[in-house]
C-alpha cells in the first residue's frame, strides 16, 4: 500500500504561549523537531525550518557521499612534496 503523504513535512504552526509562529518538521505522523524562535508570519517560520532541514540533509549527504567515495576509489596518501615538506 502507498502513502500519499511524504514522509519528511515542514509546517508552521501557532507558538505556544508566545507571540507568532514556530516552524515544525514531522516524519510521518510524529513531529521531530520545532524551532526554539518564533516568527512574526506563518511564511517566516516555515521557512526558516525548510533551511534547517535542507542545511542538515546537505550535510549527512555530503557525507555519506564522500565516505563512499573513499570506499569505492581509495587514494593513495599525499607525498611528503604535496605537503610542502623539504626533505
Amino acid at each position: 500500500m502507498q502513502d500519499d503523504h511524504p514522509l519528511i513535512s515542514s509546517d508552521a504552526l501557532e507558538a505556544r504561549g508566545a507571540w507568532g509562529f514556530v516552524g515544525v518538521v514531522r516524519v510521518g505522523d510524529h513531529e521531530a523537531f520545532r524551532t526554539s524562535r518564533s516568527y512574526p508570519v506563518p511564511s517566516d517560520a516555515r521557512a526558516a525550518v525548510e533551511q534547517l532541514l535542507a542545511h542538515v540533509l546537505g550535510t549527512l549527504l555530503a557525507g555519506q557521499e564522500g565516505q563512499a567515495a573513499v570506499v569505492d576509489e581509495p587514494r593513495p596518501g599525499p607525498r611528503r612534496s604535496e605537503l610542502g615538506s623539504r626533505g
